[in-house]
């Protein structure tokens, strides 16, 4: 006999779902079957499975099997688990880590790879049942962006028009005119941050370098009004001339270390890559007698070259094995946590915007009911009253899809990325994180700063061929 919980939700949109009190039912019959014990029930309300944000009982269910003495979590449907398969995958990990095993006490799941596939493939289908409640919320997004509205969304130097529309905010519009005109005229990217430090962004933090690269490459700031797919140019004011864009961008695609003409996946440590006297090295290449071409490695100081394939594996495995460190996934952790407070300021922010209307329409339909009970007037209100649960509906929908849409990663997320998946990527995805590489003893000892916190050095012996240190 095994321990076991039940986990079941309820969304409360008006929709044909079990009701809790038969989830809890129909999973206790099941585990009574398997001849396991239930010892306690984690149930959420009214909550939406998109995403496995805002359910307090899940999340405290993935708390609790830390430690916990059960083994298996029954749930009615895959689905009420979650409905979306990156969340589902992430949190059936951290249960398998911990020892438990999801269990459908209704879609007779087996154990095995066919078990496995039928997973997937419910997953699959619940997945795409929500994407299908926000059909008709897209189209309508899709609508107001070909007439140039803002879908909710911010960007800094704009503020949001009566009509829906983009309009400038001069106070804004003012810095970012600072920054575009300073790069072009030839300071650093750090030297525009530093001169942006009186300043604060849309959500109040102050500038870094990442939110100032991407403000450098916006083409809203140049008129181009772009939202999903839909990209029309002058469908917003400008704010920076496109002559100053242009060398903006030029500078942006055309690093100094870079030479032109030059494939820069071909070489992704040139001028990354240094030894211990500060020597930089650059990509290079030679033909051979029978006309193959060779590629290296080679010191600006002319002093030695490596081959560049023994050089890139070298650095990709030590980087592999680094993932797996516990210094380095916290400074992920925290780095990629901050980038996304920072990056998705403005998704959020519709979001709150979005319950902001829902609890405003709800209170609305209260009015009206009490309203209709003193009146004769029932036809009208009635009709209101239709109307706002159309509206309802459609911006819970909107809800759905935004929290759908929006990669908000928690701390699991983000390690279940680097522990388990980045070994996995091509050798360029992982070369692209990182910063800096010194070679302190030749490829014996690498010193490896990566982008997300160049100021963190880590220091790797020479990996060994099953990508330990």
């Amino acid at each position: 006999m095994a321990k076991a919980v039940i986990y079941a939700r309820y969304s409360d949109r008006g929709q044909r779902e079990e009701s809790i009190e038969d989830q809890v039912r129909v999973c206790t019959e099941a585990a009574e079957a398997a001849g396991d014990e239930v010892v306690r029930v984690y149930a959420d309300r009214a909550a939406s499975g998109t995403t496995t944000d805002h359910r307090p009982a899940f999340a405290q269910l993935l708390a609790d099997s830390e430690d916990a003495r059960w083994e298996r979590v029954y749930v009615y449907k895959v689905d009420r688990f979650a409905r979306n398969r990156y969340d589902s995958a992430i949190s059936r990990n951290k249960l398998k880590r911990n020892g438990v095993r999801v269990v459908s006490a209704t879609e007779g799941i087996n154990d095995g790879p066919d078990g496995i596939l039928m997973e997937a493939v419910l997953e699959g289908m619940a997945e795409y049942y929500s994407a299908q409640l926000s059909q008709n919320v897209r189209r309508g997004m899709h609508g107001n962006a070909l007439k140039c509205r803002h879908n909710g969304v911010r960007v800094y130097g704009y503020r949001h028009a009566v009509d829906g529309t983009f309009e400038v905010d001069e106070e804004q519009a003012r810095v970012v005119r600072m920054a575009f005109e300073a790069y072009a005229s030839g300071s650093s990217m750090t030297e525009v941050v530093e001169a942006l430090a009186p300043y604060r962004t849309i959500a109040g933090r102050p500038w870094r370098l990442q939110t100032v690269s991407r403000m450098l490459r916006n083409e809203k700031y140049v008129g181009v009004y772009q939202f999903d797919d839909v990209r029309i140019e002058g469908g917003m004011p400008a704010i920076v001339d496109e002559g100053t864009f242009a060398r903006v961008q030029e500078r942006l695609s055309s690093p100094s270390h870079r030479r032109k003409g030059r494939d820069p996946m071909a070489y992704p440590l040139s001028g990354k890559l240094f030894d211990a006297e500060g020597n930089r090295y650059v990509g290079s290449s030679a033909r051979g007698a029978r006309g193959g071409e060779y590629r290296y490695y080679r010191s600006d100081a002319g002093v030695r070259a490596f081959p560049c394939a023994e050089v890139e594996d070298a650095v990709v495995r030590a980087v592999a094995a680094l993932f797996r460190t516990d210094d380095v996934i916290e400074d992920v952790c925290r780095a990629v946590l901050d980038s996304q407070e920072e990056d998705l300021a403005d998704e959020l922010l519709a979001m709150d915007s979005t319950r902001r209307r829902i609890e405003a329409i709800r209170a609305e339909r209260r009015r009206l009911v009490m309203l209709g009970a003193q009146t004769d007037d029932q036809a009208d209100i009635a009709a209101r009253l239709n109307e706002l649960s159309d509206e309802s509906r459609a911006l819970e929908a909107s809800l759905d899809e935004m929290a759908r849409s929006v990669p908000l990663f928690d701390r699991d997320h983000i390690e279940f990325w680097a522990r388990n998946v980045l070994s996995q990527q091509r050798p360029e995805t992982v070369l692209s994180l990182v910063d800096r590489v010194v070679m302190e003893d030749g490829l014996d000892e690498l010193r490896i700063e990566f982008v997300f916190g160049s100021q963190q050095a880590y220091h790797a012996d020479k990996p060994t061929g099953d990508g330990t240190l």
